[in-house]
């Protein structure tokens, strides 16, 4: 019975992920990127719990994945073919599929790679996820000018593939996983929380990309001075 608790909180995952879908396939990709990032922090929350309680299980890592398959992968794709759309019907807007392959292909590895218990393999699906989901948000309150960039047609076309390829990428990066709160084991996790936080309190919907960004580069220090 324990184990339900993390799981209840995966299904919700996927009900956001869901709700996502729909809301973006009636043309409200907004609404679809809160629920993006509604069932990232539940996605964060289901893990911690079942480490926490010690309620980890094949059944949890099986929902998690399919989970994150519907909320990271599905709907940003929908997302992203949705937004195309927006600057004309044209052959490229059928390359936000390879979102939703990415994805697969990434939770697929993750499931039997043990050498991803505490660090990555590529973007996380979640983190791509919310990279998507944030490209209108950024059209949408866009103050500096970056609509051209944004609707641009080569910008439409690689988009999708470097999400695809970051998430199946070998790209060796640090686990966003809790154990203890303790701040000597943390230090990288808070030091990059910190950051995100800072970025975001100054550019908004604009952070995401960066934080991507620092995450990524980050972890390519941490390797690096190993």
């Amino acid at each position: 019975m324990r184990i339900w608790i993390p799981n209840s909180i995966t299904l919700l995952n996927l009900s956001f992920g869901l709700m996502a879908i729909l809301w973006a396939s009636r043309g409200d990709l907004l609404w679809a990127g809160v629920f993006i990032v509604i069932a990232a922090v539940l996605d964060f929350f289901d893990g911690f719990l079942a480490r926490l309680l010690k309620a980890q299980s094949d059944i949890g890592k099986d929902l998690d994945s399919m989970a994150d398959l519907v909320s990271f992968g599905v709907a940003p794709a929908v997302i992203w073919f949705n937004y195309s759309l927006h600057f004309g019907d044209h052959w490229y807007n059928y390359f936000a599929l390879v979102i939703g392959i990415g994805a697969a292909i990434r939770l697929a590895r993750f499931n039997n790679d043990e050498d991803q218990t505490t660090s990555f393999k590529g973007l996380p699906s979640p983190a791509a996820g919310l990279l998507v989901a944030s490209v209108p948000f950024m059209l949408e309150y866009d103050d500096l000018g970056w609509e051209v960039a944004l609707s641009h047609p080569i910008v439409l076309m690689v988009f999708p593939w470097v999400t695809a390829l970051l998430m199946v990428s070998g790209l060796p990066l640090f686990a966003l996983k809790f154990k203890t709160f303790k701040w000597e084991e943390n230090k990288l996790i808070y030091g990059f929380l910190i950051l995100s936080i800072g970025f975001l309190a100054l550019f908004g919907f604009f952070a995401v990309p960066m934080i991507i960004c620092t995450y990524i580069l980050l972890s390519l220090l941490r390797k690096f001075a190993a």
